[in-house]
């Protein structure tokens, strides 16, 4: 059986992701990928992408002899291999709305941690569903893009020239956007995946991230790690890295290429540091 951090979790996750994809290539209409499977573990309504692509992915973790503990978004915390120390946090599908409606920025993302929390994650990987955009990190050994180094600098002058927004339903958008328009940004884009954004972040795409509502560790467990890799700073909220690996969505985010963009985001969103919960 396959477990530890010793083994080619690239290539484990890689196959994954792949075996993710053929499956929703499978489905074909916008009401064939949306019909509702119930909540999953973290309180949304699955959906069949959301459920396929899940099944997919541990049925490819079984088939490659991985033994590992899986924390998914839809179904919870499952074994698979006879289970083991290992924790695998997979998101399915990050972005699934996007995935329903065949838009861009749908992603798996697939962590790897000994432990139990965001602190414990040594590897992550995202992956584009509908594209061939990946991105990784280990811990200690950097984050990369299509094979590509990310080294993640300030931006010039410290400008935040485009702020990508996430959890932007319609009423988050309004109640926030006094801090919207406070926060120097340029311009904002709302991708409607976390993993996904915090990616583009990393690649220096866009100068910022904030999260308008808590969300999950499943979401960012991959693509923190890429962040941080990356050179980029972020803030979790009160528990910072020590924050749960779990489908509770908790963490406050706020990323942004350097600590002094997310010092000034930080007041604006979510208050003083005594007012974060």
């Amino acid at each position: 059986m396959v477990g530890g951090g010793s083994r080619d979790w690239l290539a484990i996750a890689r196959s994954v992701a792949e075996c993710a994809r053929a499956a929703l290539a499978g489905l074909g209409s916008t009401r064939e990928r949306g019909e509702p499977r119930g909540r999953g573990a973290g309180g949304d309504v699955s959906l069949t992408v959301d459920a396929v692509a899940e099944q997919a992915a541990l049925d490819e973790l079984e088939r490659l002899g991985v033994a590992a503990s899986v924390l998914s978004e839809e179904r919870g915390l499952v074994s698979v291999g006879g289970g083991g120390r290992t924790r695998i946090v997979l998101d399915p599908v990050d972005g699934s709305l996007n995935a329903k409606r065949g838009l861009p920025f749908a992603a798996i993302s697939f962590a790897v941690a000994e432990g139990e929390t965001v602190n414990a994650v040594h590897f992550g990987y995202i992956a584009e569903l509908a594209g061939d955009g990946e991105w990784w990190a280990q811990a200690g050994g950097g984050a990369f893009a299509r094979g590509v180094r990310l080294t993640l600098g300030d931006a010039p002058r410290g400008e935040l020239e485009v702020l990508a927004l996430e959890c932007a339903h319609p009423g988050a958008v309004a109640e926030q956007a006094f801090a919207i328009a406070s926060s120097g940004a340029e311009r904002v884009r709302i991708l409607g995946g976390v993993a996904a954004a915090l990616c583009l972040l990393a690649e220096g795409r866009v100068d910022g991230v904030v999260a308008l509502r808590p969300v999950r560790a499943v979401d960012l467990a991959a693509a923190q790690l890429v962040v941080r890799e990356a050179g980029g700073s972020l803030d979790l909220g009160p528990l910072g890295l020590d924050l749960p690996l779990d489908a509770r969505p908790r963490a406050r985010l706020i990323a942004a290429r350097a600590p002094a963009l997310v010092a000034r985001l930080r007041p604006l969103f979510w208050g003083s540091a005594g007012d974060r919960q």
